[in-house]
């Protein structure tokens, strides 16, 4: 298997991708993306990145993101976010999983802004051959680092409670189907200190408007520690948890990383 036999596959999985914003989009930890410019207008980026690795570990990987961010004046932001990962080594896919995410955020005082958000995703290693929600919600800006632009520490506190849509199909069994109303609850909490330490902190918690055993919790966690100038260690933890999962699959998944960064 080589990068140009994946090619018309990664076309037509990117077309499916792009075109599926027009539909009704589980949600992924999308706090994070967030626009962080806070340059006015229309921007878009988009990345198209292939590889091929062969010898002792052979496998051909295609990925792909694209962000367009609109914001005006008065507040109001929109944005789109979409990602697209396929890999497949000499005798077995080893990931095939995408999602895009339309948000639509409108403050109409410094503490309340109501919501709209849009999301598809798919991923093949989990069963979930598809899952679309849409929904709206309240999002309540507790702490605000921009009301305090002389303070050395920058802190940040949002909460938000809302409603969505749910419709989920599952590879196994036959196509399995489900349609469901959450409440879609989420914290989020950002710290920068003058020495350099930062904490940034995202919790969800979804659960059922009818089946009170049926909920999902999502988190993730991001230290930055300081060890000289310049220099810093990085760790990321994120932890999802269905109470529910689909048939076969895990009720948790938990990914842990860490890393060094080092700024000029």
């Amino acid at each position: 298997m080589t990068v140009a036999h994946l090619i018309p596959i990664y076309l037509r999985l990117l077309i499916l991708i792009v075109i599926s914003v027009g539909k009704l989009l589980c949600q992924v930890n999308t706090e994070n993306m967030l626009p962080r410019s806070e340059q006015q207008g229309l921007q878009f980026t988009m990345s198209v990145t292939a590889g091929l690795n062969s010898g002792n570990n052979e496998y051909a990987a295609l990925s792909s993101s694209i962000r367009m961010d609109y914001t005006v004046d008065r507040g109001l932001t929109t944005f789109l976010v979409g990602n697209l990962q396929y890999r497949e080594g000499s005798d077995r896919k080893i990931a095939n999983q995408g999602f895009l995410h339309y948000r639509f955020i409108h403050p109409i005082t410094e503490l309340i802004s109501p919501e709209l958000f849009l999301q598809r995703q798919f991923n093949a290693f989990t069963n979930l051959l598809d899952r679309s929600l849409g929904g709206s919600g309240i999002r309540f800006t507790i702490i605000n680092s921009e009301d305090t632009p002389d303070s050395l520490t920058k802190a940040d506190l949002m909460i938000g409670i809302g409603v969505m849509y749910e419709k989920e199909t599952l590879r196994r069994p036959d196509r399995y189907t489900t349609e469901i109303a959450r409440s879609t609850n989420y914290i989020n909490y950002k710290l920068l200190t003058p020495d350099g330490f930062g904490l940034s902190s995202v919790l969800y918690y979804q659960p059922s408007l009818r089946v009170s055993t049926d909920w999902r919790l999502l988190a993730k966690i991001g230290l930055m520690l300081p060890i000289t100038k310049g220099v810093s260690f990085l760790v990321d933890l994120d932890y999802s948890y269905d109470n529910e999962p689909p048939i076969d699959i895990k009720n948790y998944d938990l990914a842990l990383r860490n890393g060094i960064t080092i700024r000029l």
